[in-house]
C-alpha cells in the first residue's frame, strides 16, 4: 500500500512502500482510499503496481517508478499542502526507441464518498463550448460524463467542497471523468491528461500536466485559489482597463440598408464623442464589413463597397476621432470559394478522421454570402494550427494589421482548429512534435499574439477559454449577449435586427448570468472574463430588461461594446449606459452558484467594496422568471455580519429600502433586477448611494466621510465634465442639517431619520464637492421652545 507520511508542518508527503501502487490520503477530513495512477504507453495501460519504486533521498516527497516493459521511468512529486495535494510528474524514456504516449492518469478512484444518501450534492462542470455549462445534481441523468480541466463538487448539507482537476492544461488535453453510483453520493473519478499518441523519443523526458485535489468547506475559495495558481503558472498578463467601444448592429444594418458602414459608423463615433465624452468609450470593433464580400480568408482584401473611402483613410478617420480600430477575425476559417487562398493554403486544411477536408461551417451566411440561395453559399474549412503555411499566413495577416494600426481583435470560432478541445476533432496535424489539442492549438494562437503585438487586445471567442490563459487578454466566456444581426431572411431575428422578450434566447440574459457565474474566478487571474459582450438598452427593449443588461455589464468588470445607435438613442437609455461607466476592475461574485438548480437559474451576485472612508456591499438580485420572487439575504452565503444593521439603498428604484439585517427577505419583480447597496449603519450621517453609477460609490465617490467632532459630512465626487447627478445621504433621527440650501431633505416616516439628496454638477475638471453641516436636533428644538416662551 502506498501511504503518506506528513511532517509536522503538514506540507510534505513521503512515499513509503509499493505493494499495491495505491495512495490513501486525508485532506481536512475528506478521505480517499484506493487512489491509483497509470500510464498509457504504446497502446497499453501500466499502473504503479507494475513498477519498482526508487526513493529520492534528496526529496522525501518524490519517488521514481521504474518499469522494465515498457522501458520508462515515471518520476512523481506528491506535495501535501494544508487544503490540497498537488502532483507533478515527469515521464522519462530509458529505452532505445521512441514510445507512444496516451493518457497519463494522475487520479483514479472507484468510490469517492462525497456525502450520504439524501445530501444536497452538486457538481460544477466545464464540459466544452456548446455543452450546457451548469451546476448539476449529482444524480442528474444529464450530468456530463467528462469535463475539461476540473470539476467542482459541493455538498451543501455537510458543507464539504471538493475540487478535482489540473493546474496546468496547455500541452496535453486535461480532463476529469465523473461516474455516479447507485447511491448518488459516491462517484468514480478519473483525471487524466491525454498525449494523444505523441511520441516520446529515446532518452527524452516530458512533464505531465500538474494535478490538484482540494478539500474544504468553501467551493468559491477553492475555485479562486485554483485560478490564482493556474494563472501564475500560465504566465497570465492582466490588461489594466477593460476595453469599452462600439460595435453596432442592434438597430442598424449596413448590408441591406441605404447607408454604408463607413457613413453610419463615423457618424456614430461622432455621436459618442458628443454624448459620452469622458466616459472612456475608445474602441471600434469592425465585424466583417472590412473584408471583401465579408468572407473569411479575405483578411487582407478591403471591402470598398462598405467602406468606399479606402482602408487607410477609414482607419485614419477612426483614429482621428480618438478611437482604437479593431477587427473581427476567424483565424482558422478559410472560405471554399476563394481560389487564391485555396491554392496557397489547400494543403494546410485540417482533415476529418476519414481523410476528407474538414468542413467547420457548411453554409456561411454573413455579408454577400447571405444574399445567395442556400445551396450556393460557400462552406468554410479550418487551417491546421501547426502547419508551416498556416503559421506563416496568419503571422502575415496580423503583422499587416499591426502596420495598419489595428490594436483590438475579436478572434472568433477558435474551436475550428482546437481539435479535442472543441467540436471538430481532426485526423492528425502536420507538426507531430506538438501534442494534438492544446499544444498544437496554442502554437497558432501564440503566433497571432506575437504578430499582433503586446499592446494589442485579443478577445478569444467560441472555443477554448481557460486554455488561452497567458496568451489572450480577454476571453468571451459566454455567448452573443446583447448582439443584433443583419436583416437576413434565414436568421431567427428576421425581419428584425434584435430579439426582445425572451430571457432564454441565446443573446439574452440567462446565458450571460450563468456563464459569468461559472467563470467568475477566471476574471483578472487568467484574463478578463467577458460574459457581457454587447450592451443594447435602447427602445423598444423593455426598461426592466435594459436595466438587467446594464447591471450585468456594470457589475462584471469586463469590456463592453455598444450595440445601440448613439445618434438617435433616447436620453434615458443613454443615461443607463453612463451608469455602467467607468468599469470597475473587480467582478461581482455569484452567491447562489452551488444552490440546487431551479427554473429560475442563477440570480444573486455580490461585490464587497473596501476603499478609504467607505466599506459597503453591492448585491444584485436578478429574476428572469415571469413571476415575482422573494430572495433572502442569507448571512452565510453573502458573508454579511449577522450582528450588523445595514442601510439599504435600491439603485434602480432610487429609494431607501430601510435598515436591514442578514436574513431579510427582498422582493424582486418578474423579469427585473434589484441592485442594493448595503452600508453598515454606524448611527451617524452615511452615504447611502448615488444615481450615477451602479456601484454606487466605488467609481464616482472620492470621499464620503463624517467628522463627529465638527459634525461635518465631506462629500467629493468625480464624473466627466458637464455631467450631473445625485448622492444620497442617510442621517439618524437625532440630527438636523444647518446649511440646507440646495439640498433635498426628506424625513423617513418610519423612523424619523433623514434621507438627503445632494445634487451635484461637475466642473471643467470633472469634480464636485459638498460639505453638509449637522447639528444636534434636541438642542435646536430646545432653543425653539425657549424662543416661543
Amino acid at each position: 500500500m502506498l501511504k503518506q507520511s506528513e511532517k509536522a508542518a503538514g506540507t510534505e508527503t513521503t512515499m513509503i512502500e509499493n505493494s499495491e501502487g495505491v495512495i490513501q490520503t486525508d485532506i481536512n477530513g475528506f478521505k480517499v482510499d484506493g487512489w491509483r495512477m497509470a500510464l498509457e504507453v504504446d497502446g497499453r495501460a501500466v499502473d504503479l503496481s507494475q513498477a519498482r519504486m526508487v526513493r529520492d533521498p534528496s526529496s522525501p516527497r518524490t519517488a521514481k517508478w521504474v518499469y522494465s516493459t515498457p522501458q520508462i521511468t515515471w518520476k512523481i512529486d506528491l506535495e501535501r499542502r494544508p487544503d490540497d495535494i498537488v502532483i507533478r510528474s515527469t515521464i522519462h524514456n530509458t529505452g532505445s526507441r521512441a514510445v507512444k504516449l496516451g493518457k497519463a492518469v494522475l487520479f483514479q478512484a472507484d468510490s469517492v464518498f462525497l456525502g450520504g444518501d439524501g445530501d444536497e450534492i452538486v457538481a460544477l462542470m466545464w464540459p466544452g463550448e456548446h455543452a450546457r455549462q451548469n451546476v448539476y445534481r449529482l444524480d442528474d441523468p444529464q450530468l456530463p460524463a467528462d469535463t475539461k480541466i476540473k470539476t467542482q463538487f459541493y455538498n451543501a448539507t455537510r458543507r464539504l467542497a471538493v475540487q478535482v482537476g489540473f493546474l496546468t492544461f496547455q500541452r496535453a488535453d486535461a480532463q476529469v471523468s465523473v461516474k455516479t453510483g447507485p447511491s448518488g453520493s459516491a462517484v468514480e473519478l478519473t483525471a487524466w491528461c491525454d498525449f494523444a499518441g505523441w511520441m516520446l523519443a529515446a532518452g527524452a523526458s516530458t512533464q505531465t500536466e500538474t494535478f490538484r485535489l482540494a478539500a474544504g468547506d468553501d467551493p468559491y475559495r477553492q475555485m479562486e485559489q485554483w485560478a490564482e495558481q493556474a494563472g501564475e503558472l500560465a504566465g497570465s498578463k492582466i490588461w489594466k482597463d477593460p476595453p469599452i467601444g462600439y460595435l453596432g448592429w442592434s438597430w442598424t444594418d449596413c448590408i441591406h440598408g441605404s447607408q454604408t458602414y463607413q457613413q453610419a459608423t463615423l457618424e456614430v463615433l461622432d455621436a459618442i464623442n458628443a454624448k459620452l465624452a469622458g466616459f472612456g468609450v475608445r474602441y471600434l470593433w469592425t465585424s466583417m464589413t472590412n473584408l471583401e464580400g465579408s468572407l473569411p480568408g479575405n483578411w487582407l482584401k478591403w471591402n470598398d463597397r462598405s467602406i468606399p473611402m479606402g482602408r487607410e483613410a477609414f482607419i485614419d478617420a477612426v483614429r482621428d476621432r480618438g478611437f482604437v480600430p479593431g477587427f473581427w477575425v476567424g483565424p482558422f476559417y478559410l472560405c471554399s470559394t476563394l481560389p487564391d487562398a485555396m491554392e496557397e493554403l489547400g494543403e494546410a486544411i485540417l482533415k476529418n478522421p476519414d481523410g476528407s477536408p474538414m468542413v467547420v461551417c457548411p453554409s456561411w451566411s454573413h455579408g454577400d454570402a447571405g444574399l445567395l440561395k442556400l445551396k450556393d453559399r460557400p462552406c468554410l474549412y479550418a487551417l491546421d494550427p501547426s502547419h508551416p503555411k498556416s503559421l506563416a499566413y496568419i503571422r502575415k495577416v496580423f503583422e499587416t494589421y499591426r502596420r495598419w494600426g489595428i490594436r483590438y481583435y475579436m478572434i472568433d470560432f477558435l474551436e475550428a482548429g482546437a481539435g479535442s478541445l472543441g467540436s471538430f476533432p481532426y485526423r492528425s496535424h502536420y507538426d507531430q512534435s506538438l501534442v494534438a489539442g492544446p499544444e498544437a492549438y496554442l502554437k497558432f494562437i501564440r503566433t497571432i499574439k506575437e504578430a499582433a503585438g503586446e499592446d494589442a487586445f485579443l478577445l478569444s471567442s467560441t472555443g477554448p477559454k481557460m486554455h488561452n490563459a497567458g496568451v489572450v487578454e480577454g476571453a468571451r466566456v459566454g455567448g452573443d449577449f446583447g448582439e443584433g444581426r443583419a436583416l437576413s431572411p434565414e436568421s431567427f431575428f428576421y425581419p428584425a435586427t434584435f430579439v426582445i422578450n425572451q430571457m432564454d434566447f441565446w443573446t439574452a440574459a440567462r446565458d450571460a448570468l450563468t456563464s459569468r457565474a461559472i467563470h467568475y474566478h477566471e476574471h483578472r487571474t487568467l484574463y478578463l472574463a467577458d460574459a457581457a459582450n454587447v450592451l443594447t438598452v435602447d427602445q423598444p427593449v423593455p426598461v426592466n430588461h435594459a436595466r438587467i443588461a446594464a447591471t450585468i455589464h456594470a457589475l462584471f468588470g469586463a469590456g463592453t461594446m455598444l450595440g445601440d445607435d448613439l445618434r438617435t438613442i433616447h436620453p434615458e437609455r443613454l443615461s443607463m449606459i453612463k451608469k455602467t461607466l467607468p468599469r470597475p476592475a473587480q467582478a461581482a461574485r455569484p452567491v447562489d452558484l452551488f444552490e440546487l438548480p431551479s427554473a429560475g437559474g442563477l440570480s444573486m451576485f455580490q461585490r464587497h467594496v473596501d476603499k478609504p472612508g467607505q466599506e459597503f456591499d453591492v448585491i444584485a438580485m436578478f429574476n428572469l422568471l415571469d413571476r415575482p420572487i422573494e430572495r433572502e439575504l442569507d448571512v452565510a452565503k453573502t458573508r454579511l455580519n449577522p450582528n450588523q444593521d445595514y442601510l439599504a439603498w435600491d439603485f434602480w428604484n432610487e429609494s431607501f429600502v430601510g435598515i436591514l439585517r442578514g436574513g431579510s427577505t427582498i422582493h424582486v419583480d418578474a423579469e427585473s433586477v434589484r441592485v442594493l447597496r448595503l452600508t453598515p449603519n454606524e448611527d451617524c450621517p452615511t452615504l447611502l448611494g448615488t444615481d450615477m453609477h451602479l456601484m454606487m460609490g466605488e467609481m464616482e465617490i472620492e470621499q464620503a466621510s463624517y467628522d463627529p467632532d465638527t459634525m461635518i459630512f465631506h462629500l467629493r465626487a468625480t464624473r466627466p465634465s458637464g455631467e450631473s447627478g445625485t448622492a444620497f445621504i442617510h442621517a439618524p433621527n437625532n440630527v438636523y442639517v444647518k446649511n440646507f440650501e440646495g439640498l433635498h431633505l426628506a424625513k423617513d416616516g418610519r423612523d424619523n431619520s433623514l434621507v438627503i439628496a445632494v445634487p451635484l454638477v461637475f466642473d471643467d475638471q470633472g469634480h464636485a464637492a459638498k460639505e453638509i453641516h449637522f447639528g444636534i436636533l434636541k438642542e435646536v428644538l430646545d432653543m425653539h421652545k425657549l424662543n416661543l416662551a
